[in-house]
């Protein structure tokens, strides 16, 4: 969050602008479909506060730091399995307090179970490589010993 604070006249012009989903005083959640054009554009080169202009926004208001900081973070984000979807109310590592309906339970579940997936390949590489550097040193003594 940066510490450039919005007035009432920002916070309303922001609102208008169709790439905005909330701002409030201090901070501005982006659509999903502006942060994927930001990380395309971007790819090919464009400077992120040209994209931020192209997409009408005043990049003096919203200040040189935001600007970056939010590219920097998309581009991150971009990797992830969930891609840009906000997690910030799906994932707040509280219990949640009401029962999830079937496709909510669906959608934890099918979460899960990517993460899962991608831990067990990431433990089967780190195996292999061990497997491989034991087998390294192994032929090393062998071959200092002759």
């Amino acid at each position: 969050m940066s510490k450039l604070k919005f007035d009432r006249e920002t916070i309303e012009e922001l609102r208008k602008n169709p790439n905005v989903k909330r701002v409030s005083e201090s901070s501005i959640t982006y659509s999903e479909e502006f942060k994927e054009h930001f990380v395309n554009e971007s790819a090919k080169g464009v400077l992120p506060t040209e994209i931020f202009r192209r997409c009408e926004f005043d990049v003096h208001k919203l200040g040189e730091d935001r600007i970056y900081s939010s590219g920097h973070r998309w581009r991150r984000a971009e990797r992830r399995v969930e891609g840009f979807r906000d997690l910030r109310k799906t994932n707040s590592g509280r219990p949640l307090k009401r029962e999830l309906n079937l496709e909510e339970e669906n959608q934890r579940l099918r979460a899960e179970n990517e993460y899962l997936k991608a831990e067990r390949e990431f433990l089967l590489e780190l195996e292999r490589l061990e497997r491989e550097v034991t087998r390294k040193q192994r032929l090393s003594r062998k071959k200092n010993t002759k």
